[in-house]
Parts: structure tokens; C-alpha cells; sequence
């Protein structure tokens, strides 16, 4: 199962992020959409409330009034009577049954209606303003900078307040309809959604944004963990091979030589007895090196104590790591070139664990090179750090390796796994030490053969 996850893992993961953003896009577009819609609800409420309010706090009692002008039908009105302390007061008429005969023309009549129109338009003037004005202390979220109203009758635009506004229908409430069912009003907000919308729903789109990282974050370290548990248990099984590989060869030469001593009497052959001897002291020394090399990994794995640190002269380090490998390096006929490495320059850092490091190093440049191994070593000090480089005409390693190698257990499979020694831990010990000594290692890219190690090292002041 974590197989199949880690090898789909990459592409679940887009598939789930896609699909989570889209999920938290639509829900706040959703909700965007909703609160828009219930601002304009809002807006519109309270521009019906103060329409009807003016209306309602403009009009005196109904006063009923008796009039023969038509003979003997009877006719009461309900008009708009007076303008007073720019107060409009209103009057319905109401017409009773009227003959069927045509009634005559009647100035008094015609003087009403055209009084009516110029009552009407003075009172439209003013509930402009008034709607400007009152919608603003009603709503406090506008301010005069963003609203507009709109007046229409029969559907036509008449007038803007402020005049010369602009003509939107985007973020506009519907229209309230006046008495005559001829006019409406209706009010635009300029930037509804950036100024007021937004800002309500702030905590909402920081709470999705949150949502979002913590769950691809979530996504991400578990996808993550699962590939490295995964690599970890591929490069351990790797090593239980390499391991059992590179125990039976020494224990299986030490068996032979003592199986062969027990044909010989050491005082009869002495000459055969030391050769059997000297099979058996190198076999225990391959024995010996390997479980170093483990017990070297899991003691800088655990190891919580602070090493101590001193001042260590590079040159004399790099010549102790030299004699150390000298019969290796006569072996492979190799060359270590020490260039431009002064007398003087020193590293602060354990020297035991760093001449393990060194040797580590040049021992993987010795092993992993096809002709005359040729290792050239060079440091120079860059403000309080001393940077080395190691550079060999090996096979090189891979780019995509570059990070790999440092891995516990990880090593480079090229055709037979067992065609150079080792367990893949000698990097790893490097990274982890330096690491502890304040120091970092890393490949540099090479355009030619060979792979160039840099080493920066705390200066010792």
C-alpha cells in the first residue's frame, strides 16, 4: 500500500490540491455572491423604510371635502395641498360615481392637476437628498464618496444625485416604486465589493487560506515522510545485502586458512604456517574495518554529547590522512596533488572525527575511479570559513544523485551491486559530523570528469 502511495503519491497530491482550492474557491464565491446579495437586500430595505417614513411623517389628517362643481354627483378629494417650512403635505382625492354625461371643462380643475405636477417634482428634488443623506446614517458602512442614487419613471432615467454620476447596474439595488407605480428609486454602491463586501468576509477568506496551507501542508510532510520511509527501508535492504556480502568474504577466508593450518605442524612449516597467518590477520582486519564503519554510523547517529574542538593545522591533517592510505594509494598507482594549501591556515573542529572524514573522502575518490586516480586538494580561507574542495578524475556522480549520497544506506547501482565495498554509510557519517562541527558539505556541478567535494569549515581565530 505505501508502495502504490508513493509511487501515485505526487499525482494524488495535485489531484487533492486541486481539487481542495476549488472546493474553498467556490464556497467563497458562494458566500461572496450571498453576502452581496443580502447588503443590496439591506440597502434596498432601509431606502423602502425611509421612503415610506418621509411619506408617512409628510401627510396631515384626511380632510374630506363636499363640492357640486359637477351638479349633483358627488366628488371628494385627497390632494397634495401646501408646501410649508419645506414640508410637502399630501391630500388624496377620491372621485365618487360621476354621470354618464361628459362633465364640462373646469379651470379650477386643470389649476389643481398642474399644481399637483409642480408639487410632485419639488417633492421628487427633495427625497433625492433625502435618500442620499438618510441611507448613510442608516447604514454606516457608506459614505458619501460611493453612492448614487438613481431616479426612473417609466423605466427611464431621469436624474442621478449627485448629478453627473455615472449610470452602473452592477452593485445597484432594485427599484423601490412611489405611489404612482410610475417612478422608482434605486441606489448604486460604488465598490461594493472591494470597500464593504471583502472586509465582511475577512475571517472567512483568512480561515479558507489557513484551511488551505494546513491541509496541502498536512498533505505535503505525510507525502514526504512516506517517500522517505520508503527509500530509507529500499537503501536498508540494500545494505542487509551489501552487509551479508561483505561479512562472508573475510569470514569465509579466515575459515579456509584455519581449516588449512590444521594440516600443518608449526614447527615442520613454519614458512606455510605464517602465510595462513598473515591470511587470517587481514581477513580480521576487513572484519574489523566493516564493523567500524557500522559502529562509526551509529554512534554519530545518536550521539547527543558536544565534541570537543580545537585548532587543527590543515596540512598536517591532510598528510596523517595521506600515510594512512599510503598502501592503497601505491596500489592504485594514484596521485594526491596539495594545492595552494598554506602552512598556516587551521579549521576549528575535532581532529579524530575530521581525519575520519578525510579519509572517508579520498578513499571514495581511490575506489570509484576507472584509470590513475589523481586527487587534487585545495582550501582557502573566505572570511571566518575555510572552504576545501577535493576534486578527482572519477566516474563522476550523477545529478540526480547530488543530494542521494548523503543518505543513510544509499548507494549508486551500477551493474553488479558488490563491485565496490561498501555499506553506503561512509557519506553519511560525513554529512552528520561536519554537521556537528559547525562545518557543511556539498557536490559541486562538474562540466568535465571527476567529482569536486567543497568542505566549508568553521576558521579557527
Amino acid at each position: 500500500m505505501n508502495k502504490l502511495f508513493v509511487h501515485y503519491g505526487k499525482t494524488l497530491f495535485i489531484i487533492t490540491s486541486i481539487v481542495v482550492v476549488t472546493f474553498q474557491g467556490y464556497w467563497l464565491w458562494n458566500n461572496f455572491k450571498n453576502k452581496k446579495k443580502e447588503y443590496l437586500d439591506q440597502t434596498k430595505f432601509e431606502m423602502t423604510q425611509i421612503l415610506v417614513n418621509r411619506l408617512i411623517h409628510s401627510l396631515p389628517l384626511s380632510s374630506k371635502k363636499k363640492d357640486s362643481i359637477f351638479g349633483s354627483e358627488k366628488i371628494y378629494f385627497e390632494e397634495i395641498r401646501s408646501i410649508n417650512n419645506n414640508r410637502i403635505f399630501t391630500e388624496k382625492r377620491q372621485i365618487g360615481k360621476i354621470k354618464k354625461t361628459k362633465p364640462k371643462t373646469n379651470t379650477k380643475i386643470d389649476s389643481m392637476i398642474f399644481q399637483k405636477k409642480e408639487v410632485n417634482a419639488i417633492y421628487k428634488n427633495k427625497m433625492d437628498y433625502i435618500l442620499y443623506t438618510e441611507i448613510k446614517s442608516a447604514i454606516p458602512e457608506l459614505s458619501s464618496e460611493n453612492i448614487t442614487v438613481y431616479f426612473h419613471e417609466n423605466e427611464k432615467l431621469i436624474r442621478t444625485y449627485p448629478a453627473g454620476r455615472s449610470v452602473l447596474k452592477n452593485d445597484t439595488t432594485e427599484p423601490v416604486a412611489l405611489l404612482d407605480n410610475k417612478s422608482t428609486y434605486s441606489i448604486h454602491i460604488d465598490h461594493l465589493a472591494r470597500i464593504i463586501i471583502i472586509h465582511k468576509m475577512l475571517w472567512s477568506i483568512i480561515f479558507s487560506v489557513l484551511y488551505i496551507i494546513l491541509f496541502l501542508g498536512t498533505m505535503l510532510i505525510l507525502f514526504r515522510n512516506l517517500t522517505l520511509n520508503q527509500k530509507l527501508l529500499t537503501n536498508k535492504e540494500v545494505f542487509t545485502q551489501n552487509m551479508t556480502h561483505e561479512l562472508k568474504i573475510p569470514i569465509s577466508t579466515i575459515t579456509i586458512a584455519a581449516e588449512g593450518l590444521e594440516g600443518y605442524h608449526i614447527a615442520e612449516e613454519p614458512e606455510t604456517v605464517r602465510k595462513y597467518a598473515a591470511i587470517i590477520q587481514r581477513a580480521t582486519g576487513q572484519l574489523s574495518s566493516l564493523v567500524d564503519t557500522i559502529l562509526q554510523h551509529a554512534r554519530a547517529e545518536n550521539n547527543t554529547e558536544k565534541l570537543t574542538l580545537d585548532r587543527i593545522n590543515l596540512l598536517f591533517l591532510f598528510q596523517e590522512v595521506q600515510k594512512d592510505l599510503s598502501s592503497i594509494i601505491l596500489k592504485k598507482q594514484a596521485e594526491i596533488i596539495f594545492e595552494d594549501i598554506p602552512e598556516s591556515i587551521s579549521v576549528k573542529g575535532n581532529f579524530k572525527q575530521l581525519k575520519q572524514v578525510f579519509l572517508n573522502l579520498i578513499d571514495n575518490s581511490l575506489k570509484y575511479s576507472e584509470k590513475a586516480p589523481q586527487i587534487i586538494i585545495t582550501a582557502k580561507k573566505h572570511k571566518q570559513i575555510i572552504i576545501i574542495r577535493i576534486k578527482d578524475n572519477g566516474i563522476g556522480i550523477s545529478e540526480k544523485y547530488r543530494e542521494d549520497i548523503f543518505t543513510p544506506y544509499f548507494r549508486i547501482v551500477q551493474g553488479n551491486t558488490h563491485d565496490v565495498k561498501g555499506f553506503g554509510l561512509g557519506l553519511s557519517f560525513v554529512k552528520r559530523s561536519l554537521k556537528n562541527q559547525g562545518g557543511d558539505i556539498t557536490v559541486l556541478k562538474e562540466k568535465t570528469e571527476g567529482t569536486t567535494m567543497e568542505i566549508r569549515m568553521p576558521a579557527y581565530e
